[in-house]
C-alpha cells in the first residue's frame, strides 16, 4: 500500500502526513481548505493559538498547499510553500438549468411579477448565527416598500422554523416572506428562477470572511447578482472583479 502521493485533507492529518511522507521519500500535498486557526478559534483561542503554531511548522514539510482562496493561500506563500487556489465552484454538471419561467417560479411562492425578491439559499446556520444576520435582514424590510420580498431556503429544519417565528416576531406581513426548508440541491431551479438578488452570509465570522462560498458561484452561474458583505475580502474581491453584485 505504498501510494506515490499524500494528501493531508485538514489540519488533524498534517502531523501524521509529514511523518509518512517522510518516511516513505513520497510528495506531500496539503488540502487546506479553511483557515483552520480561524475556525477553531470559534470555539477555544488556546486550541487555535496551538493550530497555527503546528500548522505554520508541520506545512514546511508539505511539497504543494492546495487552498480555496487567496486569503488563506497568502499565509502559506509568506512562508515559501507552493500554493494553488481552487475555488469551491461545483461542476457545471452540477448546475441545473433554470427551466422554470420566472413568473411560475414566483407563483408558487405567492409572490408578484413587478416584486423584488432577494434571498438566501444555502445553510441555514450561516444566517441564524447568534441571530444576528435574520434579524438584520428582517430589520431592514421593514423600513422597504411591501413589494421588497424575502425568500429563504435551506436547512437544518429546525433553523427555518426559527426564522418562521422571527418573522411573526417583527410583525412583517408573512405574505413578504417565504420559507423552506432542507431542499434537495438539483430541484432548487424554481427558487433562483425567483431571484433578483442573491444574499450571501451576512455574518461576521472570520474563518468565512476568508473563504469564498459555494453560494457566490451557484448564484453566478444562474446570473443572479449576488449582494455580500466587504468584510468577505475574497468575494468582494471577486464580485468586484466580475461586475456581478454589490458589496457593503
Amino acid at each position: 500500500q505504498k501510494p506515490d502521493l499524500l494528501v493531508a485533507h485538514d489540519i488533524e492529518m498534517l502531523f501524521a502526513a509529514t511523518k509518512v511522507a517522510k518516511e516513505w521519500s513520497i510528495p506531500l500535498i496539503y488540502d487546506s481548505h479553511e483557515h483552520w486557526p480561524y475556525l477553531i478559534k470559534e470555539n477555544s483561542r488556546t486550541e487555535a493559538l496551538i493550530a497555527d503554531v503546528l500548522e505554520r511548522r508541520l506545512v514546511r514539510d508539505v511539497d504543494h498547499v492546495v487552498t480555496v482562496s487567496g486569503s488563506i493561500a497568502a499565509r502559506f506563500t509568506k512562508l515559501g510553500v507552493p500554493t494553488t487556489i481552487l475555488y469551491n465552484a461545483r461542476p457545471l454538471s452540477d448546475i441545473e438549468p433554470i427551466s422554470q419561467g420566472r413568473t411560475d417560479a414566483r407563483d408558487l411562492m405567492k409572490f408578484g411579477r413587478n416584486d423584488f425578491v432577494m434571498g438566501f439559499i444555502g445553510n441555514l446556520d450561516l444566517l441564524t448565527h447568534h441571530d444576528e444576520p435574520i434579524r438584520m435582514i428582517l430589520k431592514a424590510m421593514q423600513k422597504m416598500p411591501p413589494k421588497v420580498r424575502l425568500l429563504i431556503v435551506g436547512g437544518p429544519l429546525e433553523r427555518a422554523q426559527d426564522i418562521h417565528a422571527m418573522v411573526e416576531d417583527t410583525g412583517i406581513d408573512p405574505r413578504r416572506v417565504f420559507v423552506q426548508g432542507p431542499w434537495p440541491y438539483r430541484a432548487l431551479g424554481p427558487f433562483y428562477s425567483a431571484l433578483d438578488l442573491g444574499l450571501m452570509g451576512l455574518s461576521n465570522i472570520p474563518s468565512h470572511n476568508v473563504s469564498v462560498s459555494n453560494k457566490l458561484f451557484d448564484y453566478m452561474a444562474r446570473g443572479i447578482p449576488v449582494f455580500a458583505p466587504q468584510s468577505a475580502v475574497d468575494t468582494s474581491d471577486i464580485i468586484f472583479s466580475e461586475f456581478c453584485g454589490w458589496v457593503y
